[in-house]
This record gives C-alpha cells, sequence and structure tokens, in this order.
C-alpha cells in the first residue's frame, strides 16, 4: 500500500474512532437532564437519582475489568460494534419505557457499550501514531470531541424538553448510533500490527491480568490513578448535578437550567482544543498548574457569588437574566479542561505497545469509580446540606491534584526515557 493510500486509510479510521467516541459522550451524559426530569416530574429523590451514576460507572469498571482482556482476541472492529449496538438497545428501551427502572438499564447498557467503546478507542490510537506529542495530540482531540459530544446531548435532550416529551430525544440517539454502525462497518481497521500478539481469549485474560497487575507495581501508575479519579471527581459531579445547582440554588427554569449547564463541557471541549495548541509550544506540566490555580479561585468566586444571589420568587427564564454566577463555573471548565487527556496521554505513551489496552482498561476503571464517587457525594452534600456546600466538593481534589503534579512529571519523565531507551537497544 503506497503512502497516499495509507494517509487515507488512517484518515477514515480515525473518523470511525472519533465518531464512535461521541456517542457513548452524548449517551452516558444524559444523566444530569434525566435525573432533573425523575426529581421533578417523577418526585424522584435526589440521593435515589444519585444511583444512576453508580448504575453507570459500575457497569463502566465491570466492562473495563473483564471484556477488555477480550477485545484484542475478538477485533478492535468487532469490539466497536458491539458496544454501539448496546447503545442502540438503551436508547430504543428508554424511548418506549421512560422510568426509573428503564433509565437504569439505559445507564447500565451504555456504561458497558462505553467500555468496549473508550478502551477500544484509546487502544487503537497506538496503531497510528507512535510520536509521544502526536499521541497527546490526539487523545486532547478525542476528549475534546467527547466534551463535544456531552455538549450536544444536552443541548438535543433540551430541544426535546421544549417540545413536551424529553423521552423522544433517545429516539434521535437511536438514529445517531444507527449512523455510527453504518461507519463502522463500512471503513476498515487495520490491525495488522498486534495480530501477532493475540492468542486465546483464555490467555489474553491471563496476559491482561499479568499487563493490569504489573502497570500497579509501578509508582507512577498509583499517582497517575490518585489525580484520575479525582479529576473525574470534579468533572461528573460538576456534569451531573449543575442543572440542578442551577435550577434549586440559581433558580434559573428547568431548560434554561439545562442549557447553561450545557456550558461547562463547551468550555471543556474549547480548553482541550486551545490546551493541544498550547503544549505545542509550552510543557504540558506548566499549562496544567496555570490551569489549577486558575480553576480553583473560579470555583470560589462561584461560591461567593451563589451565596450573594438574590430570588424573587420568579424563575429565570431567558439568557439576558440569568446571574454571572451561572456562568462562572462553565468559565472554570476552560481551565480544568487540559488536566486529564494529559495526563491520561502521558501515562499511556510511557508505556510499551503491549500493555496500552491494559493501561486504557486502568484509566476507564479509576474514571469510572471517580465518576461514580463524585456523583454520590455532590449528590448527598446536596440532599442534606444544600447546594452552596456541593458546590464546594471539588475544591478539595483540586488541591491533591495539584501537589501530585510535579512528582507525577519527574516519573513520568523517567519512565518514557526509560521506555525509549529500551525501544533503541532491542532494534
Amino acid at each position: 500500500m503506497n503512502e497516499q493510500a495509507v494517509k487515507k486509510s488512517h484518515f477514515f479510521a480515525w473518523v470511525m474512532l472519533i465518531f464512535s467516541f461521541f456517542m457513548p459522550a452524548v449517551l452516558l451524559n444524559t444523566v444530569g437532564a434525566v435525573i432533573l426530569n425523575l426529581v421533578n416530574e417523577m418526585h424522584v429523590s435526589m440521593g435515589s437519582a444519585s444511583w444512576l451514576e453508580a448504575f453507570k460507572d459500575i457497569s463502566i469498571m465491570i466492562g473495563a475489568f473483564i471484556l477488555a482482556s477480550f477485545i484484542p482476541s475478538f477485533g478492535y472492529k468487532r469490539s466497536l460494534i458491539v458496544g454501539v449496538l448496546l447503545e442502540l438497545i438503551g436508547c430504543i428501551l428508554f424511548a418506549l419505557f421512560p422510568s426509573i427502572i428503564i433509565a437504569r438499564v439505559f445507564f447500565m447498557l451504555c456504561g458497558v457499550g462505553f467500555a468496549l467503546i473508550k478502551t477500544t478507542v484509546y487502544a487503537s490510537v497506538g496503531l497510528f501514531i507512535e510520536d509521544p506529542n502526536k499521541h497527546a495530540g490526539f487523545y486532547s482531540l478525542l476528549e475534546g470531541i467527547f466534551m463535544g459530544g456531552v455538549l450536544s446531548g444536552m443541548w438535543i435532550y433540551s430541544f426535546f424538553m421544549e417540545l413536551g416529551n424529553w423521552a423522544n430525544a433517545f429516539w434521535f440517539y437511536a438514529i445517531l448510533c444507527t449512523l455510527n454502525l453504518l461507519v463502522i462497518l463500512f471503513v476498515k481497521l487495520d490491525e495488522s500490527k498486534i495480530e501477532h500478539e493475540i492468542t486465546s481469549p483464555k490467555e489474553e485474560m491471563k496476559r491482561d491480568i499479568k499487563g493490569m497487575a504489573s502497570l500497579f507495581k509501578k509508582f507512577t501508575v498509583w499517582i497517575f490513578i490518585i489525580m484520575t479519579f479525582f479529576y473525574v471527581f470534579i468533572e461528573q459531579g460538576v456534569i451531573t448535578w449543575l442543572p440542578t445547582y442551577n435550577n434549586h440554588i440559581l433558580h434559573v427554569s428547568n431548560d434554561l437550567s439545562l442549557q447553561v449547564a450545557s456550558l461547562f463541557p463547551l468550555s471543556l471541549c474549547i480548553g482541550r482544543f486551545i490546551g493541544a495548541a498550547a503544549m505545542k509550544k509550552v510543557s504540558w506540566v506548566k499549562i496544567l498548574f496555570v490551569s489549577l490555580i486558575v480553576s480553583f479561585a473560579l470555583f470560589v468566586l462561584a461560591i461567593i457569588l451563589s451565596v450573594a444571589v438574590n430570588h424573587d420568587g420568579l424563575a429565570v427564564k431567558v439568557w439576558s437574566n440569568l446571574p454571572f454566577a451561572a456562568l462562572v463555573i462553565p468559565i472554570a471548565g476552560l481551565f480544568v479542561a487540559p488536566l486529564y487527556p494529559t495526563i491520561c496521554s502521558t501515562i499511556v505513551s510511557a508505556q510499551p505497545l503491549k500493555l496500552h489496552s491494559s493501561m486504557a482498561g486502568v484509566i476507564l476503571l479509576f474514571s469510572a469509580l471517580g465518576g461514580t464517587t463524585g456523583s454520590r457525594i455532590v449528590g448527598s452534600l446536596f440532599e442534606y446540606f444544600g447546594g452552596l456546600t456541593a458546590i464546594k466538593a471539588p475544591l478539595i481534589p483540586i488541591i491533591i491534584i495539584f501537589l501530585l503534579l510535579v512528582p507525577y512529571y519527574k516519573l513520568v519523565k523517567k519512565a518514557i526515557k526509560k521506555k525509549q531507551e529500551t525501544e533503541a537497544a532491542s532494534e
């Protein structure tokens, strides 16, 4: 295959991976909007509704731990097909039978589907890109696209809420899943680089367990796990509960609460693209330091402004009447944005290619754990202590990540250098 044909093949493969990564973002992050409807229309308690996050994240963890082992032998493309099919089934069920029980089933199916898709996509990047900087750039692009999916999902959901039937949004999502399936079926994915390493599923599981075990022996990986856990704690806690916060504390109407909350994933999306561009000229560790300091300051400002909001008894229904407090947390999204894709890319780049799938499984496992913990804690704080206390939850995780950043940077730098020396010696 000539160079032009290879580039064309890689381009279509990237489009397939991006579209596949986009869809779980649209579906999984409807959880905040679904919670808002369940609380307001079906009178489900906030604490009970927050368990939807657990159904989603626990299924992601189980999927990441059990299914990740079979992905190389089953095939990356087939894994994507199964993942999208699970999402499609979930969408059809929720559109037909909107209820708290089906909501749990929906998020379970989408969680397992996401585990398959994200593990596959993260592992597939190494098939096309070996350079660490380009690898980090593509991860930032993927995570930027993911946040674009979160934003799109919120606006689509909000549109159907305004029409008076939010469950119909899931028919539209089902159409998108069908298109995703068609793209996967018609695009070729070259998996020849890993074919020589593939054994039986039983051997794959043994090797994957050994791979994960070897990763857990590395101090760098444990620092990464802590940082990832607390980052996702922040991100998912905010994304899930920001619509309810806008509605209950800032007194914004239901549909506008969701639209305003969608600015946070928009900021994450923009922030990741800006971060990827900035890292071409500035060290990633310097960018993350600045991001953490500004993020902390903005969350403190949001707390102060929220306390000062005056309520006249009427819900805010138009953008022009929004209190500035409603915009501060979305602005903070610009600065927390580069954290997740950067630390994920650096830890994966520091591992041999054969451990990329195992590392992707570790990322999924602890991202899901951080997400469900963050949502549960923020939800419980919201229910028992009020929204003004809940909004303080991100401050401690930001401080922890800030303190771990320098040791993580030094260890990753050392690991990448060792990996490059090993690869050079084996050539």
